[in-house]
């Protein structure tokens, strides 16, 4: 029999420790699994440092456009920051309300998702910027990044979870032990949390 124990770090992330209950007499019980449970404002957080990076990319690209008298160029950077400040903030707003509603295992997934699409952007950010085709590889990401995380979002299925989980800084109440040798003895088979928290999936 198992009973979860957890942290929560300065980042907002949650540590969540399975942890063995059968006792010999001599040591305590030892970590077995652990699992890294995100906390839906520090996806949120990521996700619109993500929103701000877009948008400096594409005026990057309209500053760099505009240099060089490059009128197509120009056109292109002002579609795209159309799109990011009409349609793509109402994406924006749908991606974090799901954000909000997922479990932990989801917005783990989520977190993931969004540190790929910042690491692309980072990637295509590193090649030559002198060159025009380039910096056109730049917007592509722009344009596309909030659409593949929708894709990415709506790909996630997670089965319901539930965690039993203790007050951080307080201890599980358990019930009566039973022996079952001389030296060793075991849990029943439930546990009495002082708190219990139903993460499920919306």
């Amino acid at each position: 029999m198992s009973f979860y124990e957890n942290s929560l770090s300065n980042d907002g992330v949650w540590t969540v420790s399975m942890r063995d209950l059968r006792w010999n007499g001599t040591t305590n019980a030892t970590p077995e699994t652990t699992w890294v449970v995100c906390d839906s404002d520090t996806v949120i957080e990521r996700f619109r440092s993500l929103l701000v990076r877009l948008s400096e990319e594409i005026r990057d690209y309209e500053l760099a456009a505009m240099r060089d008298s490059d009128d197509e160029r120009c056109r292109a950077a002002a579609k795209a920051r159309a799109l990011l400040e009409g349609p793509g903030m109402q994406l924006a707003r749908e991606l974090e309300a799901q954000i909000r509603r997922a479990d932990s295992a989801t917005l783990q997934e989520m977190k993931e998702s969004i540190e790929a699409a910042i690491a692309l952007g980072a990637i295509a950010r590193r090649r030559d910027l002198s060159n025009s085709e380039n910096r056109d590889l730049l917007l592509q990401w722009c344009r596309e990044t909030l659409p593949s995380l929708r894709r990415a979002f709506r790909d996630l299925v997670v089965a319901e979870t539930v965690f039993a989980l203790e007050r951080p800084g307080m201890n599980l109440t358990p019930p009566n032990w039973t022996e079952e040798d001389e030296s060793s003895y075991r849990m029943p088979m439930h546990v009495q949390s002082l708190q219990s928290i139903h993460i499920a999936a919306a």
